[in-house]
């Protein structure tokens, strides 16, 4: 939200005049449609969502009603953050944000900056415990042994170094980083989720039912090849 009140606020006071937009640059839609694919990952929260309800059958409407409110944010950001940088805009549109920056926006951006890091601070030591968690389980089952406390955290460590120079080394190709995890999303999200409620329920389902889930599986694989494809051939263009 506080997004959405940095590029409104900018929107109203920018002279837009001068932006070169296009309503769309065909040869942007593979990158823009895998990294807008990432957004796709937070359905593993679904479940325990579900399960934590006290009325269940709210479900639907509470999924509907959220994915609305997501797309209005989205849409509003979008548009607003196009008009008012342009097609100079930044991967990060914090970037975009600070760089027009005036004495009613500073501090604004100056929120939205604080609370990106404190929202990292919270979900980063979680996916490094997780993915420690594994690698602990592994071992275990291997060795009959668990790890010790100290070597825990010694790995844990070791993998947030690790991921912390990932992360400045793939900086000048975040968009690419992004993209890559945006295929991800799409095996993930829809591939897979379409393939398992179609083997679990494809004795249930009409002709019509099986063949509409037939088509949205294909056109699922044949549109996440194709946007690899392009994804990584322009990044290797970019390494040159």
């Amino acid at each position: 939200m506080l997004i959405v009140g940095v590029v409104s606020y900018q929107w109203a006071i920018t002279d837009t005049s001068d932006n070169e937009t296009s309503v769309a640059l065909w040869e942007g839609v593979p990158l823009s449609a895998s990294i807008m694919l990432a957004g796709f990952t937070g359905h593993v929260g679904l479940p325990p969502m579900y399960s934590s309800m006290r009325k269940q059958s709210d479900f639907g409407k509470c999924l509907g009603t959220s994915f609305l409110v997501m797309f209005l944010i989205y849409a509003v950001v979008g548009s607003a953050g196009y008009k008012v940088y342009g097609e100079t805009a930044s991967v990060l549109i914090t970037a975009d944000m600070d760089r027009l920056a005036d004495a009613g926006s500073a501090w604004l951006v100056r929120c939205v900056t604080g609370g990106i890091t404190f929202k990292l601070f919270c979900s980063v030591p979680m996916c490094i415990a997780v993915l420690v968690d594994i690698a602990q389980h592994l071992w275990y089952e291997k060795h009959r042994r668990a790890l010790t406390e100290r070597a825990s955290m010694r790995f844990r460590l070791l993998l947030w170094l690790l991921l912390n120079a990932g992360a400045v080394g793939f900086f000048t190709s975040l968009q690419y980083l992004t993209a890559f995890i945006g295929i991800n999303s799409m095996l993930i999200s829809i591939l897979l989720p379409i393939l398992f409620y179609y083997k679990l329920t494809k004795d249930e389902l009409s002709h019509a039912g099986r063949s509409v889930l037939q088509s949205m599986l294909g056109f699922a694989i044949v549109f996440t090849i194709a946007i690899s494809y392009v994804d990584v051939i322009e990044f290797v263009k970019s390494l040159s």
